[in-house]
Parts: structure tokens; C-alpha cells; sequence
């Protein structure tokens, strides 16, 4: 096996734009990065002091794929409150993780207690 000397190139960027794609556009994805964050991966700033896509030594574009694909997951729509009307904890329990997320991201508190079959929101 060779070692490894850069990650990146043009299977990142196909991969980034696609994120974007799916998320509500490139623009949009580009706005949301380079914000000073915390990547809601790792929790580490995203850009250090300068801001997001720019590494401490000032090198720009600087960005992890994990990243993208957590800042995707929040720039989607909203999960359809008919959604958890129509899956019960069972059929959402049978889903894979990337299902659940591409369903959409949550925009109000849920709860289900014990003998609850289904998701249900709640006030903030």
C-alpha cells in the first residue's frame, strides 16, 4: 500500500459540491463554512481566528469532509411533522442512520414516552 501524502483534490470537491447540492445549494454551503464555527463533527473552530475554510497558518481552502457533511445535515429542510405520524419508533428503529438524516433535520423538541408508539412534538 502507498503512503498517503495529501487528502483532498477532485474527488473532495465533487464530493463537497455534492453536499451542497443536496443541502440547498453552493452558495449557501459556502456562506455557512466559512462562518467562524465550531465543527459539529469534532467541535474544533472551524478556521481558527480568521474564520471558516482558512487554517491557522492562513492557508485557504481548509476544510474537512466531515464538516460538509455535517453543515449539509443542517442546511436541509425540516423534517414533515407527517413523518412521525407515518413511522412509528419500530419502523424509524429498522431505518439506517443515513435514511433518518436525510430525512430532514429537527426544528421542534419531540418526545415519546414508554408506552409511546410514535414521536410527538412538544413546546420549547
Amino acid at each position: 500500500m502507498s503512503k498517503q501524502r495529501h487528502g483532498g483534490g477532485f474527488a473532495a470537491l465533487r464530493y463537497v459540491f455534492s453536499k451542497a447540492r443536496e443541502s440547498g445549494g453552493v452558495r449557501q454551503m459556502y456562506r455557512a463554512l466559512r462562518t467562524r464555527n465550531a465543527c459539529k463533527t469534532c467541535a474544533l473552530g472551524m478556521g481558527g481566528q480568521k474564520g471558516g475554510m482558512v487554517n491557522e497558518k492562513g492557508q485557504f481552502p481548509e476544510v474537512c469532509k466531515k464538516s460538509v457533511q455535517a453543515m449539509a445535515a443542517d442546511l436541509q429542510d425540516r423534517v414533515p411533522l407527517s413523518f412521525f405520524s407515518e413511522n412509528s419508533l419500530a419502523e424509524m428503529a429498522k431505518m439506517s442512520p443515513r435514511e433518518l438524516e436525510s430525512s430532514g433535520r429537527l426544528a421542534q423538541p419531540m418526545i415519546a414516552g414508554p408506552d409511546d408508539t410514535h414521536y410527538r412534538s412538544i413546546s420549547w
